[in-house]
C-alpha cells in the first residue's frame, strides 16, 4: 500500500478495569485489518467524516503490547505491514493517506490538486483544463485561489511561448528576459530554466572568478597593469553579430587592474577565451615601457610575467633599447642602437 502514516499518541480516561488497547485509525480509503498477534482485530466502531473513514480497533491478547505487526490492505494498495507499539489504556492514533491527494477527495480538491501538479511541470494548458474543471464542481468553496491560478497559468504561458519565439530567433539576452518571468511565477518550470542556461551559454554571460599575480621577468610585482577580456559582440537585440564569413565578432573589454602588490582577481564571462595584460608606460628622462600579452584562459589561477624596455631620448639616429627587463636598483643595463 503506497500510504503514509502520521503517529498521534494521546492519554484518555477510560473506564475502570479496561484494559484493553485501542487504536483509532483515519484514511480516505476503505480498509482491512489483520494482526499477527490476534485471531481477528475487532473493529468495533466504523464512522465517516467526508472524506475521511475512522475506524476504532480493539486488541484484547493482554497483557502483551509491543510486537503486535498490523496489517492494513485496501483495494488497489499493496498491503502495509505497520509495528504496534502499544501500551495499556493508551490510545494510538494512525492517520493512513494517499499521497498523491487523489483518493477521498472532493471533486473541487481532486481536480485543483491535478491542475496544481500539471502547473508545477510547466504544462499550463492541461493544469487550466483541470482548473476549469474544479470550477464545474459542485462542491467548491464559494472563494477559492482559483481564478488566481487561471491568471497564473495565461501569464506563464504567454511569456513562455514569447520566450520561445525569441529563443528560436537566437535573441539570447530579450528570450532570457522573458523565461525569467515565468520562472518568477514557477520556480519549477524546468524548460525555462534549461533555457535560461542555455542563454547564458550563448551570450556568455555566466560568471567566472580568475586570480593570479603579474610580475616582471626578474619577479618583481607590478602595480596598474591594465586587464582586458575577450567578449563576444551583441547588437541591440541581442544576437550574435558574425562577420562575412559566419564567425563571432569578438572584442575586448576592460575588467579590471593589478594591485599594489601586482594581484588581480577579475570576473569574466565564460565566452572569454583569452586576456590580455598592459602596462601604460612610465615617462620620464627615460621612458620605460613593458610589452603587452594576450593569454588563453586555462583555469581560475593564472601567474604572468612581463617583459619590460627602455627607450632614451636625444639619440638623433632613433630611440635606444634596453633588451634588459627594467627592475629597481638595475645599473648593468644593455643597450642596443635600433
Amino acid at each position: 500500500m503506497d500510504v503514509s502514516i502520521i503517529e498521534k499518541e494521546m492519554v484518555i480516561p477510560r473506564e475502570a478495569g479496561d484494559d484493553e488497547t485501542v487504536v483509532f485509525i483515519t484514511s480516505p480509503l476503505n480498509l482491512d485489518f489483520e494482526s499477527t498477534m490476534d485471531k481477528f482485530v475487532d473493529v468495533y466502531e466504523k464512522s465517516e467524516e467526508s472524506p475521511m473513514v475512522i475506524y476504532k480497533l480493539k486488541f484484547s491478547t493482554l497483557p502483551r503490547h509491543n510486537g503486535r505487526k498490523l496489517k492494513i490492505s485496501s483495494p488497489n494498495f499493496e498491503t502495509l505491514s505497520y509495528d504496534l507499539n502499544l501500551k495499556a489504556k493508551i490510545p494510538l492514533f494512525l492517520m493512513i493517506i494517499d499521497p498523491n491527494g487523489t483518493i477521498g477527495l472532493t471533486c473541487f480538491q481532486e481536480y485543483r490538486n491535478k491542475g496544481n501538479k500539471l502547473y508545477l511541470d510547466g504544462l499550463y494548458e492541461d493544469a487550466k483544463v483541470e482548473y476549469q474543471n474544479a470550477l464545474a464542481c459542485d462542491d467548491g468553496p464559494e472563494e477559492s485561489d482559483i481564478a488566481q491560478k487561471m491568471e497564473d497559468v495565461y501569464n506563464c504561458t504567454t511569456s513562455k511561448r514569447k520566450a520561445d519565439e525569441l529563443f528560436n530567433d537566437k535573441s539570447w539576452i530579450d528570450a532570457k528576459h522573458e523565461y525569467e518571468k515565468t520562472l518568477a511565477l514557477n520556480a519549477n518550470d524546468t524548460h525555462c530554466q534549461n533555457r535560461i542556461d542555455q542563454c547564458n551559454e550563448y551570450v556568455g554571460e555566466t560568471p567566472r572568478q580568475i586570480k593570479g599575480k603579474i610580475v616582471d621577468n626578474e619577479g618583481n610585482p607590478l602595480i596598474g597593469v591594465k586587464i582586458e577580456a575577450e567578449y563576444l559582440k551583441v547588437n541591440k537585440k541581442g544576437q550574435i553579430e558574425t562577420d562575412k564569413n559566419g564567425s563571432p565578432k569578438k572584442g575586448y573589454k576592460s575588467v579590471g587592474t593589478t594591485n599594489p602588490d601586482g594581484t588581480y582577481a577579475i570576473t569574466v564571462l565564460n565566452k572569454s577565451k583569452f586576456l590580455k595584460f598592459s602596462k601604460g608606460n612610465v615617462l620620464s628622462q627615460e621612458a620605460y615601457y613593458y610589452s603587452g600579452t594576450t593569454v588563453e584562459i586555462t583555469n581560475d589561477a593564472m601567474d604572468i610575467a612581463l617583459s619590460g624596455k627602455v627607450t632614451i631620448k636625444g639619440v638623433s639616429d632613433g630611440f635606444v633599447e634596453v633588451t634588459k627587463v627594467i627592475s629597481e636598483g638595475t645599473s648593468d643595463i644593455k643597450k642596443e642602437l635600433k
